[in-house]
């Protein structure tokens, strides 16, 4: 809670952050291919961008453009974000007084609790992937990753326009986005920064567990063992752990549970959509009568499912 109150904090500062992925998410809204607002008032300045890490305060007298953002959720309470899918932002610009130059928007990031570089991705107003760059800044009571990039530049001639832009999460936690526009000539900040915070994206998944053969008998001296071949695939939006005893074979009145001390697979940690293949055994009392009445299950210690995983039927 405290780490989630400086972050506001800083947010009202103006302080934040952003990043890019190396894969490709979904889609939920988003643009993947290209901007129909493309404009065609392409900036005639030498300078395409501005090293500008943080959002800045500025004056009354240099509020030369009013932006407004609209975006999937805004002033819906309660409202949660997907893992991984796209969400369109749509930016109104105005120029006060028929300000006309060379305008570059710029889009700054943050999040509760640390943010990674694989945390938020962005495609600009052309559909390409936005490059963000890295700095830190120091708070009150904290120092906070802070990432930007460029979300959309064109020359105005003094009139309102719309511009768009999607972003997407891959990682779990309130963000807090901003948008400010700067004159690229001069390198200054032209309008305030505008926020679109906290977008809320919660822990959810699940396992998704295939058993990739229908089992096979192995009778040795010490026992008749009962041997599957598993993949397990991590469709969590966090890190999550998997356990060979978890799995149970049940007939609907008995368990079987695996045999921790046979095979090397105990457990695993697996990252966001990473998967892993292992043998898990399972000894039989004998006599066992109609051994194939068992059912295999996944029995998950923290999440309390239980998982019926069908075996194949050759």
């Amino acid at each position: 809670m405290a780490a989630i109150a400086v972050a506001v904090v800083v947010l009202a500062a103006g302080t934040f952050v952003a990043l890019s992925l190396t894969n490709e998410p979904g889609n939920n809204g988003g643009n993947n291919g290209g901007d129909n607002n493309k404009p065609s008032d392409v900036v005639d300045s030498e300078n395409k961008t501005l090293a500008v890490s943080f959002p800045t305060s500025i004056s009354a007298d240099d509020r030369k453009m009013a932006l407004s953002l609209t975006y999937p959720g805004k002033g819906e309470a309660g409202y949660e974000y997907n893992w991984r899918e796209y969400y369109k932002f749509s930016m109104a610009a105005s120029p006060a007084s028929g300000y006309k130059g060379n305008v570059l928007v710029k889009l700054f990031a943050e999040k509760s609790g640390e943010i990674g570089t694989s945390n938020l991705m962005a495609k600009d107003y052309q559909g390409n992937q936005v490059n963000w760059s890295f700095d830190t800044k120091t708070g009150a009571q904290a120092r906070y990753n802070v990432i930007s990039g460029d979300v959309v530049s064109w020359k105005t001639n003094g009139s309102d326009t719309l511009r768009t832009f999607d972003v997407a999460f891959s990682g779990t936690g309130d963000y807090y986005l901003f948008v400010q526009a700067f004159d690229l000539e001069t390198g200054k900040a032209i309008s305030d920064p505008v926020s679109a915070s906290p977008l809320k994206v919660p822990v959810t998944g699940h396992l998704t567990i295939t058993a990739l053969n229908r089992g096979e008998w192995n009778t040795t001296e010490n026992g008749t063992y009962y041997i599957i071949l598993m993949n397990v695939t991590n469709d969590w939006n966090i890190r999550y752990d998997v356990n060979a005893s978890y799995l149970v074979l049940n007939d609907g009145s008995s368990d079987i549970a695996a045999n921790s001390s046979m095979g090397s697979f105990k457990s695993q940690s697996l990252a966001p959509l990473q998967s892993t293949q292992f043998r898990v055994f399972f000894d039989f009392p004998a006599p066992v009568s109609n051994r194939d009445s068992f059912v295999l299950q996944y029995r998950d210690a923290k999440s309390g499912e239980v998982m019926d995983i069908p075996l194949p039927t050759s």
